[in-house]
């Protein structure tokens, strides 16, 4: 990558990259950004950059929470988003995707080329590299764990003691000598050791060489779903109650055998200004059915009404997978003329489940 290939501030290239930052909270004006499509780009980025001392960062999918690259402080950023390349090393025995593909677009490849599956986020968007280096759970950690439990090596564009950039990979191996780098990419963050520049997948416990057994199989089916509460409906007792139950539930079915590994739930407590709670949740055991617990009598206190809540859901049942379907729950209540009413609120806690027919 020769010096021309600086992208400076008058580059609509340049504003691109800058401003894909997930966090807008925090804007950086580096003196110029490289666009890297090789390992071989990144290192003569980071070599400039050190040369020149100015301070370096990397991203791929725009999506640093913390405002590590949109620093004031950034004076150089290196793009990898353009290296997606997701092929099998034959040599390593795994899949080798590059840092700039996305989690969406390592998904598809996995899936199409060799019906298997690394559990990565649940945004499609997010670019890989930073993303595992910081362990990387998705919808599928309750089945399978980190995506990070799976990095078989990673390479790193790093620094040495002269100031030259060095490329190397590190692995899991014991015999390694650059397995404590490895170890550190499994959970501590991208930009930390080094410009991650490839990822190597296979299972800890996997046999062979074939690319379709060295991972877990893709989920045959998906179903997805979402609930919804509006501030303006909840009251303190009622957002407690929320966030109990979805506790509870999470607390109890937390176990590696549990039966529910298969599902898995997100709740978001946004602050009032937002306007509501949000539940999210997929399901990857198949046909699908939700239903309601007896709802019984609805009760002010002590006192009870005489005829039972009745609770409608339609649908209720899916064969098949689905992506953001919408069920209508009804609540219905019959009151006779003769009913002792008494002032207050009548009220009943009522437990829906989401439940599979395949394990």
């Amino acid at each position: 990558m020769a010096i021309s290939d600086r992208v400076l501030s008058d580059d609509p290239r340049y504003r691109a990259v800058v401003d894909k930052r997930f966090n807008k909270r925090f804007s950086a004006t580096p003196d110029y950004v490289r666009l890297a499509r090789s390992t071989d780009d990144v290192a003569a980025a980071v070599g400039d950059a050190v040369r020149e001392g100015r301070r370096v960062v990397v991203t791929s999918g725009g999506h640093c929470l913390e405002g590590f690259v949109s620093d004031p402080e950034v004076k150089v950023i290196i793009d990898v988003s353009a290296m997606k390349r997701v092929a099998f090393d034959a040599e390593q025995g795994a899949v080798v995707v590059e840092a700039g593909a996305t989690v969406g677009e390592t998904f598809r490849a996995l899936a199409e080329g060799w019906g298997v599956v690394v559990p990565l986020g649940e945004y499609p968007a997010i670019g890989t590299g930073g993303h595992v280096a910081g362990g990387a759970f998705g919808f599928l950690c309750r089945q399978l764990g980190l995506a990070a439990d799976y990095l078989h090596a990673v390479e790193v564009v790093t620094v040495n003691a002269a100031g030259d950039p060095e490329v190397v990979v590190a692995t899991r191996a014991p015999s390694d000598p650059n397995r404590e780098l490895w170890w550190g990419l499994t959970g501590a963050g991208g930009g930390n050791f080094g410009v991650v520049t490839r990822q190597w997948f296979r299972s800890a416990a996997a046999a062979g060489a074939e690319p379709a057994t060295i991972l877990p199989p893709a989920p045959p089916s998906m179903t997805t779903f979402r609930a919804e509460w509006s501030w303006a409906d909840l009251d303190r007792a009622a957002f407690a109650r929320i966030c109990r139950n979805h506790g509870t539930w999470s607390e109890r079915t937390a176990g590696a055998p549990s039966p529910y590994a298969s599902l898995w739930t997100l709740i978001e407590l946004h602050r009032q200004q937002f306007g509501k709670l949000i539940l999210r949740g997929a399901s990857t055991a198949g046909d699908a059915a939700l239903t309601v617990s007896d709802p019984g009598h609805l009760a002010n206190g002590p006192y009870e009404l005489s005829e039972p809540l009745r609770v409608e859901i339609a649908p209720n049942a899916w064969s098949g997978p689905v992506s953001n379907g919408t069920s209508q729950i009804t609540f219905r209540q019959a009151i006779s003329a003769s009913e002792p009413l008494r002032t207050g609120s009548y009220s009943r806690t009522l437990t829906f489940t989401l439940s599979t027919t395949m394990p």
